[in-house]
């Protein structure tokens, strides 16, 4: 949700990688939670493709997933290195128990594409989200913080405001 607003008020292209993936189980089907992963992998690479493809237009781009540092860190410095951008990295974190609940409620109510095998992952998920945080990427990078634990105490213009003033300087 931040991600695309941030897009709207700013009038920057957004993509996410969950798209890529939602698209590609219309087309091929979806089966079981290893073929929802492999489509995760072939996303990700969509994703960084439709990045640089903005950038070596001289755009600014979007690009929303749960980004893993192991893969990510490269990727992104070889993007950020090759066409001088800046990367302003927006990151959402809440309490543990908060995000479980959220994916259990998520997984379970229907409403999320049947190919992601959420409800197939619940226990995977649980020892992914560790202390309700991924780790940072290490990509030499301005940094938001995000705690989204109570949405009604998030203020969407303070974000807005800082991000106005990264992407000044």
């Amino acid at each position: 949700m931040l991600g695309r607003r941030i897009s709207k008020d700013f009038n920057i292209s957004f993509i996410c990688k969950d798209d890529f993936k939602e698209l590609i189980f219309d087309v091929l089907g979806y089966e079981d939670r290893e073929w929802s992963r492999k489509i995760g992998r072939a996303s990700y690479e969509i994703l960084y493709h439709c990045a640089e493809a903005s950038l070596s237009a001289k755009k600014s781009v979007i690009i929303e997933t749960n980004f893993d540092p192991t893969f990510a860190n490269q990727k992104i410095r070889e993007l950020k290195n090759r066409y001088k951008c800046n990367v302003v990295q927006i990151r959402c974190v809440a309490d543990r128990e908060v995000l479980i609940n959220r994916f259990e409620e998520r997984a379970l109510s229907g409403e999320r594409h049947k190919g992601h095998q959420d409800a197939e992952s619940l226990g995977e998920w649980q020892e992914t989200l560790g202390d309700g945080s991924i780790e940072p990427l290490d990509i030499d990078s301005k940094r938001i913080d995000v705690n989204t634990t109570n949405f009604d105490v998030v203020n969407y213009e303070s974000i807005k405001d800082e991000i106005e003033a990264l992407i000044e300087k």
